[in-house]
């Protein structure tokens, strides 16, 4: 059934209706954002890779022959930029500079679609005067390089390429806000999403949504820290609730996104006066369900 919706979201996005594009996104975020952090450990360089990713889709999914090989071709893409991000910093320089001159190289090509030109405008005219005026430049006139906008706009090279990538986050926030297309599809998704918000936002102050939440978990589940070695059982996520609870650490969640039996929580972490350093300053906690239960946890930890 999913499947036959998901063909009929990408037939409509390539034929430009930015509803169904929305959709996808929405739908294939949480993937993706999960296969972006297993293969870069970092919450920073998997939400670029991301990004980069679903932008390059957009422009692209014109280019895709069969609507029911969507996700492997995005996660095709989301590999390259993934590995790009992964290199050294030197390199990482380069290839950053090459990756942007890609994106902008698909946008000049869809520019010759007038269609696709509405639409990308109408998606620009959107956002907030100081990130509309360097996308405009950059994709819709002849003064496109860093140093021209930069000169134009009278602000420093570093603030054109800080609002150009804001400029294209906006983007996906857009693209994630549209809720037209799809509802039965997104309801099990936003109620998961709404459990997982009580239950973390007092996993750590409430006894009833701490177990609410332990009663969730499959006795053999598998925990993963950082692409370390598992840890098998609920008892350790129980131990580590309550090590939080004595030494006064505790988190909020920032942002949460689900598909299917596929859930990602950010969270904020607040360390006591008395152990400053016991927490990272965020995570991101991936969980996989089996049958409505939590089968498998992978937490990628932040830099303390």
């Amino acid at each position: 059934m999913l499947d036959s919706v998901v063909s009929q979201w990408v037939k409509a996005a390539i034929a430009g209706e930015e509803v169904a594009w929305s959709a996808l996104y929405r739908q294939y975020y949480p993937i993706v954002y999960s296969s972006a952090l297993k293969i870069c450990g970092s919450s920073a360089l998997a939400k670029d890779a991301v990004q980069e990713t679903f932008i390059t889709a957009w422009l692209k999914i014109h280019q895709l022959k069969d609507p029911r090989a969507f996700e492997s071709w995005l996660k095709k893409i989301l590999r390259r930029y993934c590995l790009r991000s992964m290199q050294s910093k030197a390199s990482m320089t380069k290839t950053n500079l090459l990756s942007d001159t890609l994106v902008h190289n698909e946008i000049n090509e869809k520019m010759d679609e007038f269609s696709t030109r509405s639409q990308l405008y109408l998606s620009l005219a959107q956002l907030p005067e100081g990130l509309r005026s360097p996308m405009l430049l950059r994709y819709f006139t002849p003064f496109q390089s860093y140093e021209q906008i930069a000169a134009i706009l009278a602000v420093p090279v570093g603030t054109v390429r800080s609002r150009l990538n804001s400029g294209r986050s906006k983007l996906a926030e857009q693209w994630h806000e549209r809720k037209d297309a799809g509802a039965d599809v997104f309801r099990e998704s936003e109620e998961w999403n709404q459990f997982y918000r009580d239950t973390f936002a007092g996993l750590h102050s409430h006894d009833d949504f701490k177990n609410l939440f332990l009663l969730q978990l499959q006795k053999d589940m598998q925990v993963v820290i950082n692409r370390g070695m598992p840890v098998t059982g609920p008892v350790w996520v129980e131990k580590l609730i309550a090590d939080d609870r004595r030494t006064g650490s505790w988190f909020k969640p920032a942002e949460i996104q689900t598909c299917g039996s596929l859930s990602i929580v950010e969270v904020k972490h607040f360390n006591s006066s008395e152990y400053p350093d016991r927490c990272p300053q965020s995570s991101v906690c991936v969980l996989l369900r089996n049958k409505g239960k939590i089968s498998g946890m992978h937490l990628y930890n932040s830099p303390k």
